[in-house]
């Protein structure tokens, strides 16, 4: 029944995947070991995966746009969205898809560009424009698209009658239309007709997703080396003013670069969460589900926290924003690993990382409860009505602990006491009772053989399951990791930290060019002398919103176009299925006739052969009744 809704739907492919998501949620939820949610569900999946398959061997542009297109039946989201929400890996690992992902990822830039020229242009990218190829539109692309431009004027003419005032109107509006879809659509980039402009390209080039991936990088190493050298060299008491100081303050002009630095972050992610069209999913992400959102609002929290505690003056708030700011710096040097996700080799090791600390966080609710039941134990059986400090909690927990690494420094101070005589080794503050060391050394052993064998292993044996898990499943995973990386650098300002603050001023820049083509579309008579800025390519780019969720606007005749072959794919998709499905079950009849005919031979032969023996059997039964009546 589904299948033949399926079949009847607009759009499958989105439907496939929505069906897929929440059937495996279903399963998640409500299944048991009898339901086959999950096998629907992962048939619904792998339909959507054969649908753009089937889609990129007819057409690999169209198959693309598919996916970024907007469905209107489903509130305007693309199959990019619901793929990506829903961590569907099998069906980012498509080609389409991938297609998609290097073509965002390269913007303009071709991506078999000469490695060397695209370095030099790195360092200077003011040569990008006589030294990088970029991709020039097919003839084919642009004669459809010519076409699909004069055929709604052409069908408005034939069938209507418009005044000239009318005609014009509808024209302007027409062109307007025309010029932002074109400029929403930039990030898919279809090639060029002629040539770019010089500044058109400086700018596509410095909004290359790559090309911001490399510079950002390269400004963050530049930003832990300067956290490094304040932490370790430069960080003074707020009233101990030096030659380096600023302000009269101990904070130094390189401590100053880094609040500014960090204070650029910060911005960073107020932009990111504003650009967000799903809030309640990315404040969700920062504390569930993203290792490296953790990382990053972890490392800012703590470096606000250390900031205020460092502009206090007071002794012990010093050393305390020392103190974090030391912690601090870790998260924001793990904060770096996440560029290693573009590699193949690294990405999947990260996922692996992540489900092993998973899998250790519930292992060591097991283990605790070793710890504490050994550590509570012998230390009650060794000394008695001790006093309640952090030294008892060291002497409860810690010789359980450090036995998981084989360290087993309390060892010979038991050994000593269970024989009448205190260890020099002097790890407990009185000397231990001698019959409770002694039977402090049994549990010793036993506690040994739990863990060092038994949990110790079992761990380890839980770790090789999941690294065999993952790997089997790494080429999806690196290549979801790369859609992520993609939109991530796809979103980010051109400019990296510390110089985010010009990206802000440009961003107010655009908003000023959006709220003036607002008045001058609403007060077209008012302000007739300016009407033509609403035509103008330049002004109608500043005053375009980003497109943040990669969302491709095709004209009529394209989505009807991709509407009827997405259809006509999904029900040839389907007709093979049936048909598939037909011919494994003749074929299934056919070995099945076969196993009949081999065991109705089989038992016409054991037949036979009974039939014989019985012939035997009475014939050598007559012969013995003869030989008795003789």
């Amino acid at each position: 029944m589904s299948i033949l809704f399926l079949n009847r739907v607009n759009n499958p492919i989105c439907s496939a995947l929505i069906a897929g998501k929440i059937t495996k949620n279903y399963d998640i939820e409500y299944g048991d070991d009898t339901d086959d949610s999950e096998f629907r569900a992962r048939d619904y999946i792998n339909l959507a995966c054969d649908i753009v398959k089937k889609y990129h061997e007819n057409d690999e542009i169209k198959s693309q746009l598919a996916l970024i297109r907007r469905i209107k039946d489903f509130e305007g989201v693309t199959c990019l969205k619901v793929s990506t929400l829903s961590e569907n890996f099998d069906f980012v690992s498509t080609q389409a898809f991938q297609d998609l992902l290097i073509r965002v990822w390269y913007n303009k830039i071709l991506p078999d560009a000469n490695k060397l020229l695209l370095f030099l242009c790195l360092l200077c990218p003011f040569i990008a424009k006589f030294v990088i190829d970029y991709r020039i539109k097919p003839i084919e692309l642009d004669e459809e698209k010519k076409s699909s431009d004069l055929k709604p004027d052409e069908k408005f003419e034939k069938n209507k009658n418009y005044d000239s005032e009318s005609l014009k109107k509808m024209t302007d509006e027409t062109e307007i239309r025309k010029i932002d879809r074109n400029n929403a659509n930039e990030f898919f980039d279809r090639g060029v007709d002629g040539d770019y402009n010089y500044l058109e390209f400086l700018y596509h080039f410095l909004n290359t997703p790559f090309v911001k991936f490399i510079y950002h990088q390269v400004w963050y190493l530049f930003f832990l080396i300067l956290f490094s050298y304040v932490i370790l060299c430069d960080f003074n008491k707020i009233n101990q003013a030096n030659e380096n100081s600023s302000m009269g303050l101990g904070i130094s002009i390189p401590e100053i670069i880094l609040i500014i630095w960090v204070f650029a972050f910060i911005l960073e992610e107020i932009y990111k969460f504003l650009i967000n069209d799903m809030k309640k999913y990315f404040i969700k992400k920062i504390f569930v589900g993203d290792l490296w959102q953790g990382f990053n609002t972890g490392a800012i929290l703590l470096y606000i926290i250390a900031f205020i505690l460092r502009l206090i003056d007071n002794e012990q708030c010093f050393k305390a924003a020392r103190i974090i700011l030391a912690l601090d710096i870790i998260l924001w040097f793990f904060k770096a690993l996440k560029a290693y996700t573009f590699l193949r080799q690294l990405g999947p090791k990260f996922y692996m990382i992540r489900e092993m600390l998973l899998q250790l966080a519930y292992f060591m609710l097991i283990i605790l409860v070793f710890m504490f039941a050994f550590g509570v134990s012998s230390t009650a059986l060794m000394f008695q009505n001790l006093e309640l400090n952090i030294g008892l909690v060291k002497n409860v927990f810690l010789p359980g602990y450090f036995m998981i690494g084989g360290e087993y420094y309390t060892l010979d101070e038991i050994m000593s006491a269970s024989s009448g005589k205190c260890s020099e080794a002097e790890v407990y503050e009185n000397c231990p009772d001698e019959i409770g060391a002694a039977i402090t050394l049994a549990l010793y052993v036993i506690y040994l053989l739990f863990l060092n064998i038994l949990l110790v292993n079992l761990l380890i044996a839980i770790f090789d399951n999941t690294y065999d898990k993952v790997e089997q499943e790494a080429n999806e995973i690196w290549k979801f990791q790369r859609f992520e990386l993609v939109s991530e650098y796809y979103n980010k300002p051109f400019l990296p930290a510390p110089f985010l603050l010009f990206n802000i001023f440009f961003s107010m820049a655009k908003f000023f060019f959006k709220m003036v083509a607002k008045i001058l579309s609403k007060n077209k008579k008012e302000f007739d002398g300016l009407k033509f800025l609403l035509k103008n390519r330049l002004f109608r780019f500043l005053a375009k919103k980003w497109n943040y969720s990669m969302i491709y606007e095709l004209d009529d005749l394209e989505e009807k176009y991709i509407n009827v072959l997405e259809k006509n794919l999904t029900n040839e998709l389907l007709r093979l299925r049936e048909k598939n499905k037909k011919e494994k079950f003749e074929a299934r009849i056919d070995e099945n006739y076969e196993k009949l005919d081999i065991l109705t031979s089989k038992f016409e032969e054991f037949i036979d052969r009974g039939n014989i023996m019985l012939n035997q059997s009475v014939q050598s039964i007559d012969k013995k009744m003869e030989k008795l009546l003789r």
